[in-house]
Order: structure tokens, then sequence, then C-alpha cells
């Protein structure tokens, strides 16, 4: 795993420098090692890694310094996973990305549902190669992979888009780019040899859910009919030749750079068969202790300071408890979710609304809309108020409510607002 911007090993090794601001509890604390790669705890008692690299039964698993033994692989077919059992209980495990998942058993044969995860910021983990010395020539750049020291690094990068391998799995994957362009910034990523089996987490509904694991990289080689490949980080692979549909290779050229990219195996595809083996509840985040999990360490949720219902951690006026009931991040600026007021119109007359944002799924909180005249005596109920639409956009439901009251004649203002309780 290297970063765009800076060789030094230790820059984005999560033991020095773990992600912060935004990126913070994006991924790194649900990360473990098994046989020198990365792998994560879904369940109380499962964990995911790649089938690839090839952990015998027996294995040793170690969690935030505890050892597991890896027992019971089950494969899901038509991917890269394997998730096994271990007979203890995961102190924490990585909530799933659902996106728009399938209903059913995946099908090699049809198309993937709409890439949700396209477009999506992400956060990378991995435990592979350093970068090497610079590749310099007239046509490509970038680093050939350099030394393993098997440590936990991050990086960031976007969702280019989903898609299927044409090869022996037909399996359906994420993808992302080493474009240098993107504007990500020093901590733009790439992957190499043993970020295998390492986790993607991209954000949904406010929490950084694993979304894939990671599969391979984009392969190039050095001429035509050679057996030697180029083995890099590649922000610019123009001059090598790639494998081309039908058999054979075709140059690579053109007049913009072409970055090299890796793939990552689609959790959203293969969902139904990870919930069989793992059980459902592993999946959804239902409940505010849940959302607590997915979000803070567990010694952040011990202490109950940052991760309390009522604390800011990042100071943009919406407590933890209304973040988790509108689908935003504890850890980012978060005004997108504020609801909002309009006025709507139905039968000529002019009524005072508010729209807001509903996490699906929450089984623990209450929204109420409540009104005032006067900002100091308010009101709630279907006598105050009017449930206009509650449809679904994006990540959350968006719910737009309108005052009983009609404005004019006489009514000077008319104020609603949204309260969220816990029973």
């Amino acid at each position: 795993m290297i970063v765009l911007g800076d060789g030094d090993p230790n820059v984005n090794a999560f033991d020095v420098n773990p992600p912060a601001g935004p990126l913070r509890n994006s991924g790194g604390q649900f990360q473990g090692y098994f046989g020198g790669f990365a792998a994560t705890p879904i369940g109380p008692h499962h964990f995911i890694a790649a089938s690839h690299i090839g952990q015998p039964v027996g294995s040793v698993f170690t969690f935030r310094g505890i050892n597991y033994t890896a027992l019971n692989p089950s494969s899901v077919t038509g991917s890269d996973f394997l998730i096994w059992q271990v007979n203890e209980t995961f102190p924490i495990w990585a909530p799933l990305f659902i996106g728009g998942g399938p209903v059913g058993p995946y099908d090699p044969m049809v198309p993937d549902p709409p890439g949700f995860e396209t477009g999506r910021p992400l956060v990378a983990w991995g435990n592979g190669r350093k970068r090497g010395t610079a590749i310099t020539g007239e046509t490509f750049q970038g680093w050939p992979w350099g030394e393993a020291d098997f440590r936990l690094r991050w990086g960031v990068n976007v969702v280019a888009d989903t898609v299927r391998d044409s090869g022996g799995f037909h399996g359906s994957y994420v993808h992302a780019t080493f474009d240098a362009a993107g504007g990500l910034g020093d901590f733009e990523c790439h992957l190499a040899e043993f970020d295998s089996s390492g986790a993607m987490f991209i954000r949904e509904a406010g929490v950084w859910k694993l979304a894939g694991i990671h599969y391979a990289v984009d392969t190039y080689y050095l001429d035509q009919t050679g057996p030697g490949t180029l083995t890099a980080f590649l922000f610019d692979a123009r001059g090598l030749w790639e494998d081309v549909s039908g058999g054979g290779r075709s140059p690579i050229a053109g007049s913009a750079p072409v970055p090299s990219g890796f793939y990552s195996t689609r959790i959203s595809a293969y969902l139904p068969a990870i919930l069989q083996i793992i059980g459902s509840s592993s999946a959804a985040i239902t409940t505010f202790p849940q959302w607590q999990s997915a979000c803070f360490t567990p010694a952040e949720i011990t202490a109950n300071t940052e991760a309390a219902a009522t604390a800011d951690p990042e100071g943009d006026g919406l407590p933890n408890l209304a973040e988790y009931a509108f689908g935003a991040a504890p850890f980012a600026p978060s005004a997108e979710v504020r609801p909002t007021a309009s006025i709507v119109t139905v039968s000529s007359q002019r009524y005072a609304a508010i729209s807001y944002r509903r996490a699906r799924g929450l089984t623990d909180v209450t929204y109420a809309v409540e009104v005032s005249s006067d900002l100091q005596n308010w009101s709630s109920g279907t006598g105050t108020s009017t449930l206009i639409s509650d449809t679904p956009d994006g990540d959350t439901n968006l719910v737009v409510v309108r005052d009983n009251t009609p404005l004019g004649s006489g009514v000077l203002r008319r104020s609603l607002r949204v309260r969220v309780t816990q029973p």
C-alpha cells in the first residue's frame, strides 16, 4: 500500500499516522492479521479474507492483540471471498456496505445491480509492499513494488466503477485508479502484493462500512510476447502492453496518461450469501449502540465522551444521536442533513414545511415534528402537522412534513423543528 505524495513508509502507517478528521475510524479498527495478510471480522464469530491468499484451517487470526483459530471456512460462489468461523466472540466487527445489493444469489450471467459504490470516496487498507525507486521515461511514470514489511497502511481513492471479471470467477469488483489527478491529494493510494485480503471501506448513511476485499491490480507487460510483467504503482502506463479480449496483447498509447488500478471483490454483490453464513443481524445498523460500535473504538465508547449521544465530536452543531438518526457522519461536518424549511401550497393555501433525512431501518429512535407560533410553546402530533412524503433518496429517506395551520389571515409566524428521541 503506497500513497502518491510521500515514499516515507511511516506517512500512512496505521500505528503512527492513522486517518484523522472525516476519515477517523474508517476501517483500521476492524483490521486483523491473517498469515501476513489483513482480514476483517464481519460478525460475532466470523471474519472475511481473500480466498487466494491460501491460508489453511487452523491458522491464527490475530485481532486487537488476541489470537483466534480459523475454522470451518465457507466460500461464496463466484467470488474470491472465504468466510472463516472462530469459537470465541469478537469484541467488534465491521458493518457491511449494503448499497444496491441483490436480493438473491450471485449469478455470473445476470448483470450487476446499479453501482451504488461508483463515485464514492473510499479508504483502503493493506499489509503490502512499500514503493521502490521512481520509474521515469518518455511515456510512463510511477514506482515499482518495493520491500515487503507486512505493516498495516491506509490510503484514499474514489470508486471509478464496478466491473465484472472475465476470468475464472466471473466475479464482481469495485475498481479504483491511481490517476494522480483526481484532487485526492497526497494520500491517493495504490495496492501491491500482500495487500490482498485487505479491506476497502465506503461511507454509507454516515458510517464507514466494509465494501470490498482486495483481489487484484492491473497487470502490464514490457513487450508484446515476452513473459515479463511490470509490477508497479503506475499513474501512466503508456509504452507498456496489456492483455486484450480474445488473446494477445495491445500497446498502451494515447494523448492522456493511462493510470493503473486495483480491484476489490464487491461485498454488496454477494450480500445474500454472506448474510446466510454470518446471520443477517451482523449487517444492518438498527440501534444506537451498533452505530457507536461502527463509528467509534471500544476505548472511545467506554470513555463515553466523544461517543456519547449528546457529544458533538466535529463541532457541527449536531449531537451524535442526531447524526445517527439523520444518517450523518460523526467526524465530518454534516450541513447537508440539517432539516430545511420551505413553503408548500395545498389547495391554494400556503403552509410552512420542514424536510429532514431519516436513516432507514432504525428501531430505537422517534422523530417528531414540532410546531410553534412563538418559539416558546411547541406542539406535535397529527393535529398539528401532516406528512407529505417519506421517500428513499440516496442512503436515507427524505421526509417532508407541513404545518396544519395555513399562513396568512393574521398568522404572522410559524416555526417547525424536528425532535429526535430515544425510548
